[in-house]
């Protein structure tokens, strides 16, 4: 199946809205490079909707977070849900903050994530 994943992936070249910090923005990016994606990256609250709404998946990283990226966050998700593209939560660094992690549990509860990244001791903090 991972094979067949990445022939297609070759194949086309998705649009992938990333919602990152901007120290690894960079380095996020060329990842999707790799995998002959295409990422936009962008944590505007302005641009949430109209980003997503154009994008084929959706990449959201909790680093850097704070309640204007979280409402940005929201509106794509909302997005990402009417359009039935894939959505991957990265939920880095929520083992270090309450307020991570309850946002973290509130994005996994409402909307439909497909792919939930993260360390074990982060996935420890999640499910006790």
């Amino acid at each position: 199946a991972l094979d067949e994943s990445l022939n297609l992936q070759k194949k086309k070249h998705p649009l992938i809205h990333c919602i990152s910090n901007l120290v690894t923005a960079r380095d996020l990016a060329q990842g999707i490079l790799c995998y002959n994606g295409n990422p936009l990256i962008s944590n505007s609250i302005e641009e949430a909707q109209d980003i997503t709404s154009k994008c084929e998946s959706l990449l959201i990283s909790l680093e850097d977070l704070n309640s204007s990226k979280v409402d940005a966050i929201e509106k794509s998700l909302r997005v990402a849900r009417r359009k039935r593209i894939p959505v991957v939560l990265d939920i880095m660094g929520i083992s270090f903050s309450f307020f991570r992690r309850e946002v973290a549990l509130r994005f996994i509860s409402r909307y439909n994530i497909n792919v939930v990244k993260g360390k074990l001791e982060d996935f420890n903090v999640l499910f006790h």
